[in-house]
């Protein structure tokens, strides 16, 4: 996992799973950061974080 710093408006790639899940394929979710600890989480899914058709 990586570290971000909190920028407000700022839209990250978050990459889903349980710590002891085995999946090979990992789901990544957009999310967008809007004030200090709140997450807009949007209905937009990824299995190869790529969001260039979105």
């Amino acid at each position: 996992m990586t570290k971000n710093v909190w920028k407000a408006n700022q839209v990250i790639s978050m990459e889903t799973r349980l710590k002891d899940e085995g999946r090979k394929n990992n789901i990544y979710v957009l999310a967008q950061m809007i004030s200090k600890a709140q997450l807009l989480i949007f209905d937009l899914y990824s299995d190869d974080n790529n969001w260039g058709g979105c």
